[in-house]
């Protein structure tokens, strides 16, 4: 069986803030495990949802490259 993964250490993993992971949740964004209060996650659907997000990213940035559009840089102006 699978060891689940904390909240902790999926923020960890994805770098983002314990609150953002949450909200994710909340919004059902990213694939979790309730168990009672406490909100667990399996290392495999991480890893497929890591993959699945990534694709799309990379599927924007073909669509606004076939198409001309140039993707705001971060921090600069929109």
């Amino acid at each position: 069986m699978t060891q689940l993964l904390t909240l902790e250490e999926v923020s960890d993993r994805l770098r983002v803030a314990p609150g953002t992971i949450r909200n994710w949740v909340s919004a059902k964004r990213i694939p979790a495990v309730h168990l009672g209060r406490r909100c667990l996650f399996d290392p495999r659907e991480i890893e497929r949802w890591i993959e699945a997000n990534s694709q799309r990213e990379r599927d924007l940035s073909t669509i606004l490259d076939r198409t001309g559009g140039r993707r705001r840089q971060q921090g600069g102006p929109p």
